[in-house]
């Protein structure tokens, strides 16, 4: 190993060798395309092992596909021979797939279960649709098409699992937010004019910092938008972005009041929640999980068990994430349930790798706001840029 790894070390830029140089506590590499990501994982993997801190099977490498893993995996071949084979070079869901078949006595009660197709799935909820109660608000049903909201409620589902929200957790946060919106609701009417002109700015102003002053996450969501909306309108001269707001983030209720938007929609959500525990329920019954399961599970799993959880940090003792813009909040939280020993002392070995100018998976849930967070998540993070593209050509590096 050590002439390859020499060699491939010495072609590295500055920027590049203090990646790999740096295997203790968490770094974070902000790397853009054609940076050299996939050779500074390599290398850095090797350096780990050629330092002597670890064997290989105590490196845990997690990407998003499996394409990525076999090139990380053939270009280690070539640097440390065998041992590559040794490193765990895994995808999120293949990575809890095989924690799930190794620790199978903290999922499901040790019974053996089954992946649910799509259309399995489909199959389980239309069963569910089948026994809402008559007019249920989400039961409405085309007599040639089927039931109207299924697709949509599928889909929810998926993006709630992704969220890493357990149907309880759900519910607790709509429960929440219906508490919220009782405060968030009265400042709106008390501010918001019956028709907006240029008196209207100091009344949005003035319903903007109560909005903040309620201290709730929908409070500062709704304050940022609002601030936004202000400041196009100072831009532009014009009230015209205030009318926009108006029309876009409020509505009115069936007694005619001006409320939030997302406030009508608590109804549709809460039995949203309902048909969520449900499905969960029969998913259970039938021995079966779907693919979003997967890492909710493990989630779950080393939330409950602190054996599981410390026999996997003991295990993995240097992780690495390539792509980290593209994780979601559970992805998010399984890299937090392997690496919150309090023995590291909010300093594990972690290294991420990402862009924070894409997030590819944002249609799968991806969160952005991962990479730019990661600073308080531990302890005396090292950030490291790389700004050569080594994959370009001059002229399309001058045209960006």
């Amino acid at each position: 190993m050590d002439t390859s790894f020499e060699d491939r070390y010495k072609k590295l830029n500055t920027a590049q060798k203090k990646a790999v140089d740096t295997i203790d506590g968490p770094v974070m590499v902000v790397a853009g395309p054609g940076s050299g990501k996939t050779e500074l994982l390599s290398l850095r993997v090797g350096n780990i092992l050629k330092q002597g801190t670890a064997r290989a099977y105590n490196i845990l490498c997690l990407t998003f596909t499996e394409t990525a893993a076999h090139n990380m995996r053939a270009r280690l071949e070539s640097l440390i021979g065998p041992d590559a084979y040794r490193v765990a070079i895994y995808t999120f869901h293949g990575f809890c797939t095989d924690i799930i078949g190794r620790y199978p006595e903290y999922f499901y009660n040790a019974v053996h279960v089954q992946p649910a197709s799509d259309l399995l799935q489909s199959e389980l909820l239309e069963s569910i649709f089948e026994r809402l109660p008559h007019k249920h608000i989400l039961g409405s049903k085309h007599p040639e098409l089927g039931y109207s909201y299924l697709k949509e409620v599928q889909s929810k589902i998926k993006d709630i699992k992704k969220g890493g929200l357990t149907p309880a957790r759900f519910k607790e946060i709509l429960s929440e937010n219906e508490e919220a919106f009782a405060r968030l609701n009265t400042i709106l009417a008390q501010h918001l004019p019956e028709r907006i002109g240029k008196g209207s700015i100091e009344a949005f102003e003035a319903m903007r910092t109560e909005l903040t002053a309620t201290d709730t996450t929908l409070g500062y969501m709704y304050a940022r938008s609002t601030e936004y909306a202000l400041d196009a309108c100072e831009k532009s001269e014009k009230t015209t972005p205030l009318s926009d707001w108006k029309t876009d983030t409020t509505g009115k209720d069936e007694a005619g009041n001006r409320v939030f938007k997302d406030y009508l929609l608590l109804p549709k959500l809460y039995a949203l929640a309902d048909i969520y525990a449900m499905y969960q329920e029969a998913l259970t019954r039938a021995g079966l999980f779907d693919y979003e399961d997967m890492i909710l599970q493990v989630v779950e799993a080393l939330a409950q068990h602190t054996s599981l959880r410390t026999e996997l940090e003991e295990l993995y003792q240097y992780i690495m994430v390539d792509e980290f813009q593209d994780t979601n909040n559970v992805q998010l939280s399984l890299i937090k349930g392997i690496t919150s020993n309090p023995v590291h002392e909010g300093k594990p070995n972690i290294c991420v790798v990402g862009d924070d100018d894409q997030a590819v998976y944002k249609f799968q849930g991806a969160e952005i706001s991962n990479i730019h967070n990661f600073k308080t998540f531990y302890q005396d993070v090292q950030t490291i840029v790389l700004v050569e593209n080594y994959r370009s050509t001059q002229k399309v590096l001058d045209f960006a």
